[in-house]
């Protein structure tokens, strides 16, 4: 019995390519419907109460010196506006992801306005 069929390869690669393609948006699909279904409305940020220890998952390997927070944003109705308070001496960082997970980073110094739109470009006011 044959194994391995050369006549299936370029199948498995469509199969892998479409399995990694999906991957980012399940994984964050799961993560959006377990904090809207804790009652978490969209736009609203759901902070850990204190640090994160080695046993949360919420991310792949947390900082466990950092708080925190999350939030699922609609932007089918056009550009958003986050208002950041003012931390104190406190560093400051704030990911922008999509549902494929691709990050839009930037340093903070609250307090501080940020202005994204669909395309998700960043901008500070």
């Amino acid at each position: 019995m044959q194994t391995h069929n050369p006549a299936m390869a370029p199948l498995r690669v469509a199969a892998r390519e479409a399995f990694l393609y999906g991957l980012p948006l399940t994984e964050i699909a799961n993560v959006r419907s377990s904090m809207l279904g804790s009652g978490v409305p969209p736009g609203h940020f759901f902070a850990l109460k204190g640090l994160a220890t080695p046993a949360d998952h919420f991310v792949t390997t947390p900082n466990v010196d950092t708080i925190y927070a999350s939030t699922f944003i609609d932007l089918s109705g056009g550009p958003a506006t986050i208002t950041l308070p003012a931390l104190g001496e406190r560093y400051g960082s704030l990911a922008l992801m999509d549902m494929y997970s691709c990050p839009r980073r930037s340093n903070i110094d609250p307090p501080c306005r940020l202005n994204f739109d669909p395309g998700m470009e960043a901008g500070f006011a």
